[in-house]
């Protein structure tokens, strides 16, 4: 009987198909956390705090677009005013607009522009 190279798994099959895998790789992730946090504790603070006030922004257009939903047509301008404001503060929020780049780096972002834009809320040029 001829010898058969092994066969290649690609890592995400590998992953779906052994949950030994899947936790192994897990407490790796959650060591190098751990290990990161115990190097630089205040870059893992900086990194701590822009995700809650990136996900506390997301949750405001969130609502935002919720109220737009619910609003009258008289109301709706408002409420699109109030979705603008939020994209001008989220401009200016750190220097050389960075969180805004983040923010729309964000994996939820696409689905908030997907909202904004079958609700016509223009997009903010920049």
């Amino acid at each position: 009987r001829a010898l058969r190279a092994p066969q290649r798994i690609a890592p995400g099959r590998l992953l779906s198909t052994c949950p030994a895998a899947r936790a192994l790789l897990a407490m790796g992730d959650s060591f190098s956390r751990s290990v990161q946090a115990c190097w630089d504790p205040e870059g893992t603070a900086n990194i701590v705090r822009k995700k809650k006030q990136q996900r506390a922004v997301l949750n405001d257009y969130t609502a935002k677009l919720d109220e737009l939903e619910r609003a009258s047509e008289q109301n709706a301008g408002a409420a699109k005013s109030a979705i603008l404001g939020l994209d001008a503060q989220c401009v200016q929020r750190w220097p050389e607009r960075k969180f805004w780049i983040e923010l729309k780096d964000h994996q939820d972002w696409p689905a908030i522009m997907q909202r904004r834009n079958t609700l016509g809320v223009p997009p903010t040029a920049s």
